[in-house]
């Protein structure tokens, strides 16, 4: 009886020697929790240590795996050659290293070419309404006193477009647990369109003894009120307008409940900052059908700048393939921007107008929306290619071209066109085409 309680007790201490031992080598399997051996098989922790290997059970459920070693008791493993002065802290399977290859095991890195359109200027009147026309823009007749000079209208800012500009987008994403942070930056070109009108200015072609001279003018309140003020230019008035638009966003991505292929919905939540910078500009050339030696050029200058701090969620919904993911992205938010508008005016009536510059800052209240429509093609397991399209908006946004209150107070005051800024929603929309790298 004796020898067999002594095979017993033999076996039962081979069995737990081997079982801890085969646990000892055990490592993590993406994406199962489950520590595994070739060959052997699997052996719960054993005593009450509850982690034998150092990271709970279910860990690697969410995608992310530990590189570093299992924790095991006892001094550090460490000889002369690893802490000497020679070999630095970024020594190969240093603790930087280690902490490294942690934070951006399955990480990946995505930069894109962009093709945007920006929302245009609109149908704006370069100019007040007049009390003698409903609508400047439709040539109306002018005259000084009792002598009628001719036909004059009131160009507006219609004909203006801030389409196909270029961008780059980059975003980096680290996984962690339960999800993954994603940031990214993005940045379009200058934007840049003109208009007006540069013929067909002045008096009537010789012979032509019905035609009227013709202007284009700048029509203006006076003191605050509809009246039948205008500044004419019988020689040009060009427009020209200036776009840059710019941002960054930083979110945090949860993993889906469902990892495995077909439908993964995955919320986030995160903040966004959003740069417009515009500039609008009026030069009208009077020239008094070429009579004057020193022609009169009038400017008028306008720029607006908006920075922009937004909160935002949204959901990341996408069909997961082994060769192809389809995706759609909505986010909503809102924020505040901070504004800022100006207006110089130079030489508006004659040549002696002082300049006149002021400008008006604050902040609003600003609501958002964008919406990315995007497919990914896994050329393999580290590189994807991307073609999307995507939509944001924004409102009480501040721009140049309708922030300018035309007035005049009459010749013994300075110019009274000052910056009255007016808000909008501001909307781009495109393309964009690039490629994924994951680690």
């Amino acid at each position: 009886m004796k020898a067999r309680f002594v095979c017993l007790a033999i076996a039962v201490w081979s069995a737990l020697v081997a079982c801890r031992a085969t646990t000892a080598q055990d490592y993590w399997q993406s994406g199962d929790g489950v520590a595994s051996v070739p060959g052997g098989a699997y052996c719960p922790p054993i005593g009450p240590d509850q982690y034998a290997s150092g990271y709970p059970s279910g860990y690697g459920k969410f995608g992310k795996v530990p590189l570093t070693p299992s924790f095991e008791d006892g001094p550090a493993r460490w000889n002369y050659g690893d802490i000497s002065s020679d070999r630095g802290g970024l020594y190969e399977d240093s603790p930087f290293d280690e902490f490294a290859k942690d934070l951006f095991t399955d990480a990946f890195f995505r930069l894109e070419y962009l093709n945007f359109t920006m929302k245009r200027p609109g149908d704006v009147l370069l100019g007040s309404e007049t009390a003698s026309s409903l609508n400047p823009r439709r040539p109306f007749q002018v005259s000084s006193g009792n002598q009628l000079l001719g036909e004059a209208r009131v160009l507006t800012t219609d004909n203006l477009d801030i389409d196909n500009l270029n961008g780059i987008r980059a975003t980096l994403g680290i996984p962690l647990i339960s999800g993954s942070i994603e940031g990214s930056i993005f940045s379009l070109e200058e934007g840049f369109d003109r208009d007006g009108v540069t013929t067909g200015l002045g008096a009537a072609p010789p012979g032509n003894l019905v035609a009227l001279p013709q202007f284009v003018g700048t029509t203006t309140f006076t003191n605050g009120q509809l009246g039948t003020n205008i500044f004419l230019y019988d020689n040009s008035l060009v427009m020209s307008f200036t776009n840059r638009v710019w941002g960054s966003d930083i979110n945090y991505v949860w993993e889906a409940y469902d990892p495995n292929p077909g439908l993964q919905l995955r919320p986030l939540m995160g903040f966004r900052y959003y740069g417009q910078d515009e500039s609008f500009g009026q030069v009208g050339v009077f020239d008094q059908q070429g009579q004057l030696p020193v022609p009169l050029v009038s400017t008028i200058d306008s720029t607006s700048r908006n920075q922009a701090y937004l909160g935002q969620i949204g959901l990341r919904a996408e069909l997961v393939s082994r060769w192809l993911t389809l995706g759609v992205e909505p986010k909503i938010g809102i924020g505040v921007n901070n504004y800022e508008s100006s207006v110089t005016t130079t030489a508006l009536r004659s040549p002696g107008d002082p300049t006149v510059f002021t400008t008006e800052s604050g902040s609003k209240v600003a609501p958002f929306g964008e919406l990315a429509l995007y497919g990914r093609a896994h050329i393999s397991q580290h590189v994807s290619f991307i073609l999307g399209y995507s939509l944001f908006v924004i409102d009480n946004v501040t721009r140049p071209h309708n922030s300018i209150y035309y007035n005049d107070n009459g010749p013994n005051v300075p110019a009274g066109l000052i910056v009255r800024p007016s808000f909008d929603k501001m909307y781009f929309q495109g393309v964009n085409v690039g490629a994924e790298i994951r680690f």
